[in-house]
């Protein structure tokens, strides 16, 4: 298949990852750019908790159920507005609504179509990267984790259960409740049931948005938080979108970390509302209550995309969390005892932080990962965006330094940008350069001790810094445009304004044009290479191979649909289930087996001598069997002693080949 054949689906994932938050949003009042950033992230929420909910009262899973969630989320959004505008009219100057939700002026649009240019720059860049990666829209990610998530998506579609509560049964189901954050496969399952299209094209396609979308309008939110609603830092912020090799290439070469990857994307938009709700926005377009009220409604989202991330944002934004305490503490002077208030508030959310960070987080058998690099080389690849070894990207490593420049002149308005990137930083010094042990676990356990988690996080903080430098840097030169074109002596006396209108457009188009050819180079290009090898469908191919492949397109017409395929999961036997639509024994690696199914992967091969072997496979009905070969995802070892010995003299009728890869039926018991 070609990318052209699957464009209608790119309309159907758009409008699954932004209707739902576009009702919500124009719901509480959200307009022009705020409504642009935070649509997506609402999104989310709704389809998240619509799932959580829908799993509980017994809701059939599907766009239905979501269709419904977001009708009743407007209508509750209106129903507070109303009562909250009721309750404080003739309050404040001149009888204005002094809580109104939104502060909507005439400005709310400004800007608004420099932010759709400046998404639809990045997210072609990104799009372009990811098809070349991916290669196919069929293609799978040939990596340990992607069996889960290919498989998790298929149980989706075939239960109907979508709830983060319940979707780990599908590896343990005698579980009452089995916890995975299943944001990412409730909307990947959406796409799937919704645009009739295979879990592997559903997977490409919702990527490909999730990072060229939602990343990208979160950032714009971001910056456009931070240096307002002018057209030339949004269009840089959306090229520089696109710039980092960390964020969002990693999250599907990698692991790969698919509900990562969701959870990261979410957090400019959600660190822009936490600037807005701290009152350190230059921009008036949200008010703080809105910014609050959309800040409570977008974190759900994040924490059913993954936990982890939960605590990454608490984390970036101590920072913020100061300014709004400095900020309440100010507006309290002359108020007596009411000053006690914000340092009430501040240490109830330093309480908070803490019970958060000790309690949210795996089990510490799980966070295994090494440190990789000493803490001198981790801290200079944090602030040069190339962790890992990755090449250095010189010009998003040159406007992050003018950023920082550009935050130290304007330390009293920016100083909480230069903290929250320095915090992201240093947790990254502290996973890829600390030595094993106690201190490093209780910073980085919550994300497995992994760098991998943490590199990507980089971005968050580092593309609004390197924004902010570009601009600073694009802003003089244009100013020495202007100051020529005026004949004036010094170049400082021309403004941004007056800048920005003798410079563009077309001096504009010539700088975005460089830039988008600067950065992406060598850094950007190993990052594709590596999530490429990945993604490539070869005979050597460490989890599915071209013969395996072939094969499985043909088992729908070969096996029944009520017959289960028994396989190691290893070897990539186990995608029957999401590629094959049909049962398998073992759907993920670590899973938990019946009595019946130990019985079978321990003496299948022995059903001729062992009457328990052919009860378990009728009470199974474990009638297939898809052998392999031996080669597994990790080069590791583990096979399963009832499948030792798979062949005619055993019980067993060879139904098709292609290559190496076979396909048995159990003939034994029958």
């Amino acid at each position: 298949m070609i990318w052209v054949s699957v464009i209608p689906y790119f309309f159907v994932g758009f409008a699954i990852l932004f209707l739902p938050g576009l009702v919500s949003g124009l719901a509480l009042g959200l307009r022009g750019i705020p409504l642009l950033g935070l649509a997506a992230p609402l999104s989310i929420s709704i389809i998240a908790c619509t799932a959580v909910v829908g799993g509980i009262v017994g809701l059939p899973w599907g766009w239905a159920a979501v269709a419904a969630a977001t009708a009743a989320a407007a209508l509750v959004i209106l129903l507070v507005r109303f009562l909250a505008g009721r309750l404080t009219a003739g309050r404040g100057p001149s009888g204005r609504r002094a809580a109104a939700v939104t502060a909507v002026d005439g400005s709310a649009w400004r800007g608004t179509g420099a932010a759709v240019a400046a998404v639809a720059i990045g997210a072609l860049i990104i799009a372009w990267r990811f098809i070349h990666m991916i290669h196919r829209p069929e293609n799978v990610s040939q990596t340990f984790d992607g069996i889960f998530h290919l498989n998790a998506t298929e149980y989706i579609s075939e239960t109907g259960t979508a709830s983060s509560l319940t979707i780990g049964r599908m590896v343990n189901a005698g579980a009452d409740i089995s916890f995975y954050p299943a944001a990412w496969h409730d909307y990947i399952s959406l796409l799937a049931f919704t645009g009739g299209i295979s879990v592997p094209e559903a997977i490409n396609v919702g990527n490909i948005l999730i990072a060229g979308l939602l990343w990208t309008s979160g950032c714009v939110f971001l910056v456009s938080r931070i240096l307002g609603a002018r057209g030339m830092p949004l269009l840089l912020t959306g090229v520089l979108s696109a710039a980092f090799a960390a964020f969002p290439y990693l999250m599907i070469d990698f692991g790969v970390l698919y509900p990562n990857l969701l959870a990261i994307a979410l957090m400019p938009a959600c660190i822009g509302l936490a600037v807005v709700a701290a009152g350190a926005s230059v921009r008036k377009d949200v008010g703080r209550w809105t910014a609050l009220a959309a800040l409570v409604l977008a974190l759900p989202g994040m924490l059913l995309a993954h936990p982890s991330t939960l605590i990454s944002f608490i984390a970036l934004t101590l920072p913020l969390a100061a300014v709004a305490t400095a900020g309440w503490w100010n507006s309290l002077r002359g108020r007596g005892f009411l000053r006690a208030l914000p340092l009430l508030g501040a240490a109830l959310y330093a309480v908070v932080t803490v019970a958060l960070w000790t309690k949210v987080r795996p089990d510490p058998t799980a966070a295994t990962w090494s440190p990789v690099e000493t803490a001198a080389q981790a801290a200079g690849e944090a602030f040069l965006s190339a962790p890992l070894g990755r090449p250095v990207p010189l010009l998003v490593a040159v406007l992050t330094i003018a950023g920082v420049v550009y935050c130290c002149r304007n330390f009293q308005r920016l100083w909480w940008l230069l903290a929250s990137f320095g915090v992201s930083c240093m947790l990254f010094v502290i996973v890829a350069g600390f030595p094993w042990g106690e201190t490093r676990t209780a910073f980085t356990g919550v994300w497995y001790n992994d760098p991998y988690r943490l590199a990507a996080l980089l971005p968050v903080l580092g593309l609004p810094l390197a924004a902010v430098g570009a601009w600073s840097v694009v802003e003089a030169l244009l100013g020495r445009v202007a100051t020529r074109r005026e004949g004036q002596q010094e170049p400082g006396a021309v403004t941004a304004t007056r800048a920005t209108r003798y410079g563009m457009p077309a001096s504009a188009v010539v700088v975005l044009v460089l830039l988008a050819l600067a950065t992406q180079g060598k850094s950007v290009d190993v990052a594709q290479e590596s999530g490429a090898a990945n993604f490539a469908l070869s005979d050597d191919a460490p989890l599915l191979s071209t013969d395996e492949a072939e094969l499985l397109e043909r088992v729908p017409d070969e096996v029944p649909e009520d017959s289960l395929v028994v396989g190691s999961p290893w070897t990539g036997a186990s995608l029957v289930y999401a590629l094959s639509d049909r049962d398998t024994l073992m759907p993920h690696i670590f899973y938990s087996l019946s009595p019946e199914g130990q019985i079978v992967v321990d003496r299948l091969d022995e059903m001729l001598t062992d009457s328990t072997v052919c009860a378990a496979v009728q009470e199974l009905n474990a009638d297939y069997v898809l052998d392999f070969g031996s080669k597994e995802v990790h080069g590791g070892d583990h096979p399963f002693s009832g499948l030792d010995n798979v062949s005619s003299e055993s019980g067993f009728e060879l139904v098709d080949e292609e290559g190496d890869a076979r396909l048995y039926r159990v003939t034994g018991c029958e």
